[in-house]
């Protein structure tokens, strides 16, 4: 994650207050999270069961901040997003959720964009490398801004969403295969990020969620949905296109 400056930044530095959040640990938080990745991985052998085990202590410690998730977007809403002049303020919000890994272990909840970031360190921690996939998702909400994870297991990227397996106390979103995360509805912002070749485009991910909700609209509301659809994705790649998160 391009990090540099960013903690000098004042406009970085007021979002963490506003929504109480720690982007950088304190001493005695950094070594509680060494210590328990060493307690937590201590029998594992491989990356696959470090993060594994990671993963799992955190579906069953971690909650899901619904509190924080209003209020930020409270903060989103009270901007016009399609006017063009706070870009700048959504990525330094955006920025400063996805530094925020620290405020989730020491709280033990959080939301998509912080839970992601403790996943990574604690990975890091013990030697698996991982990374932020910053995107979209499509569920009977309709289409709203995720955050997950890539963990390299033996030379090939593997695709966890911690969220997920909070939510819904299960380990099936450790471990995912790209495939199977498109057709859960799944999309990342950054094309390297999708892990499949060929890369699939905005427009084949619209087509796909619109034929996916051919059941509850109509053929016009579909068409409608597609080109709103389009619209915000363009939308969230222009804001986000900048904010890159490497292993």
């Amino acid at each position: 994650m391009e990090t540099e400056n960013l903690h000098q930044n004042t406009q970085f530095l007021r979002w963490c207050e506003r929504l109480n959040l720690q982007s950088v640990p304190s001493p005695g938080i950094q070594q509680q999270m060494m210590d328990l990745t060493q307690e937590l991985t201590r029998h594992s052998h491989t990356d696959r069961e470090k993060s594994e085990a990671i993963y799992s202590w955190m579906v069953k410690n971690v909650e899901y901040d619904f509190g924080l998730r209003m209020k930020v977007e409270l903060y989103i809403s009270s901007y016009n997003l399609y006017d063009g002049t706070h870009g700048d303020d959504i990525r330094i919000l955006t920025r400063a959720l996805l530094a925020a890994g620290p405020t989730v272990f020491e709280k033990r909840r959080g939301i998509c964009s912080n839970i992601a970031h403790l996943y990574k360190q604690l990975c890091n921690m013990v030697g698996v490398e991982c990374k932020v996939v910053i995107g979209l998702s499509w569920g009977e909400g309709g289409l709203d801004g995720h955050v997950w994870n890539i963990v390299r297991l033996d030379g090939s990227d593997h695709m966890v969403d911690v969220t997920g397996g909070i939510a819904n106390q299960s380990d099936r979103f450790f471990d995912v295969h790209p495939l199977s995360m498109f057709l859960a509805g799944y999309f990342p912002i950054h094309l390297e990020d999708q892990c499949v070749q060929p890369p699939m485009t905005y427009r084949q991910y619209a087509r796909w969620v619109t034929k996916s909700a051919s059941h509850r609209f109509s053929l016009w509301k579909r068409l409608r949905l597609k080109h709103l659809l389009i619209k915000r994705m363009n939308l969230y790649r222009d804001f986000f296109v900048n904010i890159s998160c490497s292993y």
